[in-house]
Order: structure tokens, then C-alpha cells, then sequence
């Protein structure tokens, strides 16, 4: 019969954080710098948008020179689309490099 364990007293001397494992590998340090790219263009752009729609609106992925933002539902995609010259014009007068931003809808699990 084999001894009870002990209690898990903290992470074993070789374990590593996960800021750790994602600064050693590229692709995830690729895709990290990429998610906060995305995140700080939407708290730049979002100040122009109403309160109420920002906050129906979610950074999505970058792509190249191509940004895609989430709206919870069809009616904020809508007028989300409405504004999308003036966050472009936001974003080129602050160097960004992108040519496109696209909306989608989230998914009603996703939101």
C-alpha cells in the first residue's frame, strides 16, 4: 500500500511561469506581441467610440496589415461598421500599418 502524498507544497523546482514558456517560444512570444499590439490599438480607438458600443466590442486578432474587432451581436457589428473610417484614420495618424479592420459577430458562448 503506498503512503498518502503530501499535501502539493508549491511548483517543483523546474517548473517555469508562463511568462517563462512564452517569452522562449517564438510562436507564442509572436502571438502575445500580437495580442497586445491589438488590445492597445482598441484602447486608443475606443475613447471615439460611445461608451455603450465600446463596451459591446472585443480586440480581436491581427493578421499582416489586417485587424479584426468582435461585437457581441449583429446591431453593434452594424454600427461598429459605421465608425470604422474614423478608427483607421486614428490608427494611420498614430503609424500604424494597417490597411483593414473587419467585424465579426462573437458567438453567444463567446461573449
Amino acid at each position: 500500500m503506498r503512503s498518502p502524498r503530501a499535501p502539493y507544497a508549491g511548483r517543483p523546482a523546474s517548473a517555469r511561469s508562463a511568462a517563462q514558456a512564452l517569452s522562449d517560444s517564438t510562436m507564442l512570444s509572436s502571438l502575445l506581441a500580437g495580442h497586445r499590439q491589438a488590445q492597445a490599438w482598441f484602447n486608443s480607438v475606443s475613447s471615439l467610440l460611445p461608451a455603450a458600443l465600446a463596451a459591446q466590442v472585443r480586440a480581436g486578432p491581427l493578421h499582416e496589415a489586417e485587424w479584426t474587432l468582435f461585437a457581441n451581436n449583429a446591431a453593434v457589428a452594424n454600427k461598429l461598421k459605421h465608425s470604422l473610417p474614423l478608427l483607421l484614420e486614428r490608427l494611420r495618424a498614430q503609424g500604424a500599418a494597417i490597411d483593414e479592420i473587419r467585424v465579426k459577430v462573437l458567438a453567444p458562448q463567446d461573449r
